[in-house]
């Protein structure tokens, strides 16, 4: 039994009350019911008593968040058939549910009996600690609201910290691939490969941390995101759609939005060890506590380590992380917070592409089969290498100030470094009857420092008798981003062809120019002979985005919400090149200068835009809703691989591309919030998307003469203009159905189903709208701008779930499926032909888990993926296909205090 201390006192259900309003922040997962209890009493400070005859054979529900302790306890409890009384300020007793007894708490909804509880829901609070859920009461990250996601009105997802650990998801890559409505296109290893993602049809760019908005050291900010390991993370939101209001500039998608691990307010000490297939050893710490005998000042630091190889031979990886993070109250209403987090991430031998798997066109404009090397085929030099590295500090200040007001203030500074040089057979073509493949190599070493800064207030107000909701606030960042340009490749790659019968399993050697002086016979040294380390000039990128924001939600009468906002935004990005002086290259002592050149001076905004945010949430009931929105987004419109502003063949440059979503919906949340269940239809369109391969385009090419040249007196590659007219519009149409949470108090499931329809018009084949000149079009409309895209499923269904078949032992499984592909980008061709396919029938990724708790302490874990060793392509576009894991397995060892 659980004792009281305080079992002789008398009840005192006024007091009892009283202490119970007092939240704290609790992360107890489902487990046998008197454990919970135990746990609940640890970190609330209550005593508890229950005898085992109540709590035997019974399992508790998770409880996450900064709750009430009465709230908690009935959360914890809900299902069992239990309830709890106060019998003291400080004691709790568990008994069987009484009718209607004297100072019981009826658990229902989670609150205190007594407290109000309306259709427009109460006050919530984003939870610190996702374990033991697949779910979050409330999110911020669509409307910038403490808003509960039935209240939201876009779809809302969350991968949670339970969901991470139960698949043992290392890689942020892994958590975003297993969100739904999500699309990826990966190009070699995370770390070194290429990586992006889309949703409805679309190019996912905007990226927050902690709910304020960032970006990367380069144009492609997931290669970085990718490759951050998950152990400094609690979970990570999904919004689809626009996202104009919360996130400024981007495209009408998906944000992302990363919500790092906070300290908590009891001792937690968490130790993993990991090891699987391919020789991969993982190891990770976790500890937080209060640093005083106030519990006002605590810490947490979290460490992870893994290396290891992977399925394509000769590539190993090492990825270091560290992460700490100190919260202070100062006073009661005042809460400081400061971190740093430090990554760094090494993979030797992988190239940044996947080798086609199908060759050029062959005789009589026929495409050769498909060909595989094998999966383990690896296509990279032997000294080809990525390295990445982060140093990331921030802070934070939350003042409340006001009962139901709070001023947040956050400031963050990332320095990152990503280098990558590498070396590879068949990105652009593969030729079987030849047995020869095109050899491609680069280097591409950029150095980006961003600053990050945002501050908004948040509150509550009464009119008209109604209590409604608002927030208004600043956010920005300014950054700069310095590529060094290797001379005679640029920032590309420099293609050439190679015999297979001479590839020697990657043993290649560094590319020169061969020409170790500059003039033949004058004794001048080349600075430019080494390709891959010799710098020949130096492009400097700067980018900021600053925006004013407002957001609101009003209940005019019984029932109805609306939600709406807009942010008045400005983006700009400039660039500047740093060029040879010549005339150092030939006057002694013949030392390489590079000295800034004005020609090449570019600068580029979008200023003043006011992107809208509108909504309306109907409660049919406490727990069901229905909405409509409208959401917009705009972006600059520029190539996003080199930066640079598309222009008209008169050299004027195109208007921005501009998105929108109109999305209808429900939402319900069930089992006392603990199961949230979403389903939509919507309607998205982006225009103005740069067009360089229509009839259109090519017609105005001709009248102008063609596409002018550009400031680029070097013939640099990636640096000149690019000419295109406005597109007509991409549009992109579906439904998306999302459930996730806690089905019972020993399962708990994430399924979701999405239709995209976004096929081309030329081709008839579905695919997702590229970055740059990649045209658009409905195939209803026949609006076709050109170019090929990525070729997204139509359908997709995503599935997880775990049960507890034993107090000790949890058992989970889920599957990954998407329906069949084409894609019509041949290989080695120019333009689009309709005979040139690639075609990947649908196919599923099955996978299961295994978790027994030896003691209160220790745990033991088995994952695999890929179950049935399923051979698919997870890409195939320009940059080739790269081949999907093989099945594999890791186990795991873990202890936590």
């Amino acid at each position: 039994m659980i004792t009281s201390a305080l079992a002789g006192f008398a009840p005192q259900p006024v007091l009892a009350q009283t202490s119970s309003a007092t939240q704290r922040s609790y992360a107890i997962p489902a487990q046998p019911l008197a454990d919970a209890l135990a746990a609940f009493g640890h970190q609330s400070g209550l005593d508890v008593s229950a005898s085992p005859s109540v709590t035997n054979g019974k399992t508790s529900t998770a409880v996450a968040g900064d709750l009430s302790s009465s709230e908690a306890l009935g959360q914890l409890l809900a299902g069992t058939g239990l309830t709890f009384r106060f019998v003291s300020a400080t004691g709790v007793t568990i008994e069987p549910a009484p009718q209607a007894a004297e100072g019981s708490v009826t658990l229902g909804p989670v609150r205190v009996q007594g407290e109000g509880s309306g259709r427009g829901g109460g006050t919530v609070r984003q939870p610190a600690d996702t374990r033991g859920t697949y779910t979050v009461p409330v999110t911020s990250s669509a409307t910038k609201l403490d808003l509960a996601i039935k209240d939201t009105p876009q779809v809302v997802n969350v991968i949670t910290r339970q969901r991470i650990e139960d698949q043992n998801l290392t890689q942020v890559a892994d958590v975003i691939a297993q969100a739904p409505g999500i699309s990826v296109m990966q190009q070699g290893v995370p770390g070194a490969g290429r990586i992006q993602y889309y949703s409805r049809g679309f190019p996912v760019t905007n990226v927050m941390l902690d709910g304020v908005v960032t970006t990367g050291a380069g144009n492609r900010d997931f290669d970085l995101w990718s490759v951050l390991d998950t152990a400094i993370y609690d979970r990570v939101e999904f919004v689809q759609g626009s996202t104009g209001l919360a996130t400024g500039a981007g495209d009408p998608s998906a944000s992302v939005n990363f919500v790092r691990k906070r300290p908590t307010e009891e001792l937690l000490a968490e130790a993993k060890l990991h090891y699987g297939s391919w020789e991969r050893i993982r190891g990770e710490v976790d500890l937080s506590s209060p640093l005083n005998g106030a519990g006002t000042l605590r810490g947490r630091v979290v460490g992870a380590y893994q290396q290891g190889d992977t399925w394509q031979d000769r590539v190993k990886s090492k990825t270091g992380t560290l992460y700490g993070i100190v919260e202070a109250d100062p006073t009661e209403n005042l809460m400081l917070t400061a971190g740093l987090l430090w990554t760094k991430i090494r993979v030797d031998d992988a190239v940044p592409f996947g080798m086609n798997p199908a060759g050029n066109l062959g005789p009589g404009g026929n495409p050769f089969p498909i060909i595989s090397l094998g999966r383990s085929f690896n296509p990279a030099t032997q000294w080809t290498y990525a390295e990445i590295e982060m140093l990331n500090p921030f802070a934070k200040a939350e003042w409340r100030f006001a009962e139901d007001w709070r001023l947040n203030v956050g400031y963050m500074f990332s320095k990152i470094s990503q280098d990558r040089m590498y070396g590879g057979i068949g990105q652009y073509f593969y030729d079987p009857t030849a047995n020869t493949a095109s050899y491609s190599y680069g280097r591409v070493n950029v150095d980006g420092r961003i600053h990050n800064v945002d501050a908004s207030i948040t509150g509550k107000f009464h009119l008209f008798g109604r209590e409604h909701d608002v927030v208004a606030g600043f956010s920005g960042y300014w950054g700069t981003m310095n590529n060094p340009m290797y001379m005679a490749i640029g920032t590309g790659a420099a293609p050439s062809t190679i015999a297979i019968s001479g590839w020697n399993n990657g043993n290649q050697p560094l590319p020169t120019m061969g020409s170790p002086e500059l003039i033949p016979g004058t004794g001048i040294p080349n600075p430019f002979d080494d390709l891959m380390n010799d710098v020949g000039a130096i492009s400097q990128l700067k980018e900021k985005q600053y925006a004013g924001y407002f957001g609101a939600r009003l209940r005019p009468v019984d029932h109805v919400s609306l939600v709406f906002g807009g942010r008045l935004n400005r983006w700009e990005r400039s660039g500047r090149m740093w060029v040879p002086d010549l005339e150092s290259v030939i006057t002694p002592p013949f030392e390489l200068k590079l000295v800034p050149q004005d020609l090449n001076t570019y600068s580029s905004k979008v200023s003043g835009k006011f992107t809208p945010y509108a909504g309306v949430v109907f409660a049919a009931t406490p727990n069901i809703t229905a909405y409509v929105s409208y959401a917009g987004i705009e972006r600059a419109n520029i190539d996003w691989e080199t930066g640079t502003w598309f222009e008209d063949f008169e050299g004027n440059p195109l208007p921005p591309v501009r998105g929108n979503t109109i999305e209808i919906g429900a939402k319900a949340a069930v089992f006392d919030g603990r199961l949230n269940i979403q389903l939509a239809a919507y309607r998205m369109k982006q225009r103005n998307l740069a067009d360089t391969f229509s009839e259109e385009a090519r017609q105005a090419a001709i009248a102008a003469g063609g596409c002018p040249p550009g400031p680029n007196p070097l013939n640099i590659a990636g640096i000149g203009r690019y000419c295109a007219i406005p597109g007509k519009g991409y549009v992109s149409k579906g439904i998306d159905f999302s459930l996730s949470g806690q089905l019972t108090p020993r399962v708990n499931l994430s399924a979701s189903y999405s239709y995209l329809h976004s096929k081309r018009a030329e081709t008839g084949y579905q695919s997702c709208s590229g970055f740059g000149a990649s045209g658009g079009g409905d195939a209803s409309t026949g609006s076709y701008g050109g170019g090929a895209g990525f070729p997204c499923p139509e359908h997709t269904v995503k599935l997880f779930g775990t049960y507890q078949a034993t107090d000790d032992l949890t058992l989970g499984g889920g599957a990954i499926w998407k329906s069949a592909t084409k894609s019509s980008y041949p290989n080695g061709v120019g333009g689009l032909h309709p005979d040139a396919i690639r075609d990947q029938g649908s196919y599923a990724v099955v996978d299961l888990m295994a978790r027994y708790r030896l003691n209160r302490r220790i745990t033991i874990s088995a994952n695999i993926y890929n179950l049935f060793d399923e051979t698919y392509l997870s890409s195939s576009d320009g940059l080739g296909g790269f081949w999907g894991a093989p099945r594999n397995v890791m186990f795991s060892l873990g202890f936590r205090y």
